[in-house]
C-alpha cells in the first residue's frame, strides 16, 4: 500500500494522541472513547466522522503559604473523512489560573528567663524561718 493512504489515519491518531490523558474522568468512560475511535479508524465506510468533548472542571487549593484557583475550558475535537478529504475541527481546552502568596510572620524567638536556682526542700518550701530572730 501506498503511505499516502496511510497519512490522514497516522495524522488522526497523533492529534488524539496529543489531546492527552483523561486523568479526571471515569476509567469506563475513557475505554469507550478509545474504543469509538478504534472504529472509527477501521470503519470500511467511506464517509465517517469522529467527535470527542472534553469536559470543563475547575479546581483550587489552599496551604499557609499560598491559595491556588485554576480553570479548564471545555475542549472540542470533530474529524471528518470523506472520499474527498480530511477535515478536522478542534476547539482546544484553555486552562487558566493564578497564585496568591500568603504573608509569612516572622516572629521574634522567644527567649525564657533562667530557672530559678534549686532549694533544699524537693516542694519549694523555703528552709528559712519566717520570722528574723
Amino acid at each position: 500500500m501506498r503511505l499516502w493512504k496511510f497519512t490522514p489515519v497516522l495524522l488522526a491518531a497523533g492529534c488524539v494522541l496529543a489531546a492527552g490523558p483523561a486523568w479526571a474522568q471515569d476509567p469506563y468512560a475513557e475505554y469507550n472513547r478509545q474504543r469509538a475511535y478504534r472504529h472509527y479508524l477501521n470503519s470500511p465506510s467511506p464517509y465517517k466522522t469522529y467527535s470527542s468533548f472534553t469536559p470543563g472542571r475547575a479546581w483550587g487549593y489552599d496551604t499557609p503559604f499560598e491559595s491556588g484557583w485554576f480553570s479548564r475550558t471545555p475542549g472540542y475535537y470533530h474529524e471528518r473523512m470523506t472520499p474527498f478529504g480530511r477535515s478536522v475541527y478542534e476547539i482546544p481546552p484553555r486552562e487558566q489560573g493564578y497564585l496568591v502568596p500568603h504573608p509569612q510572620l516572622l516572629y521574634p524567638p522567644h527567649i525564657l528567663p533562667p530557672p530559678p536556682p534549686p532549694t533544699a526542700d524537693p516542694y519549694g518550701y523555703s528552709l528559712r524561718t519566717p520570722y528574723p530572730r
